[in-house]
């Protein structure tokens, strides 16, 4: 039997961040207090910015795989292209607003409703992030 959804509108669900992702919003914090940057991720982790979702549940994707197979995904000839695409498509996204900052119209400056917010993410936390996925999946985030 099919689940029924009866809500209308947006359904939210609880999704508990990796440890690594909190370890790099804490660096963020402890490195660049009071920043820009700093703003900008509590922003991401508080309407939680897909970019920062999507890079936290690629790195549990790989992390997954390796306590499932015993081995990184980039060792398996048909896992390690998709993840690399998913991988590289994240980071490659990061060079554009976060989803947040263009629905909270943050994007664009001083003189946004949300002055003194430039984005909803720190690309810095997300850059981390594909770097350690890259780690656990065996894959050269260099080639990708």
């Amino acid at each position: 039997m099919k689940p029924q959804y009866t809500q209308s509108g947006p359904v939210s669900m609880h999704y508990s961040l990796q440890p690594e992702t909190v370890e790099a919003m804490e660096h963020l914090k402890k490195t660049c207090p009071g920043t820009v940057s700093t703003r900008d991720m509590q922003m991401g982790y508080e309407s939680a910015e897909p970019l920062l979702v999507m890079m936290d549940a690629a790195v549990r994707w790989v992390k997954a795989y390796r306590a499932r197979f015993e081995s990184p995904a980039g060792d398996d000839y048909m896992a390690k292209p998709e993840i690399g695409s998913i991988l590289s498509g994240i980071r490659g996204l990061i060079n554009f607003d976060g989803a947040a900052a263009m629905e909270h119209d943050v994007a664009g400056g001083l003189d946004t409703p949300r002055r003194g917010y430039s984005d909803s993410k720190d690309n810095g936390v997300i850059e981390s992030l594909y770097w350690k996925a890259c780690e656990i999946a065996g894959i050269d985030g260099e080639s990708l």
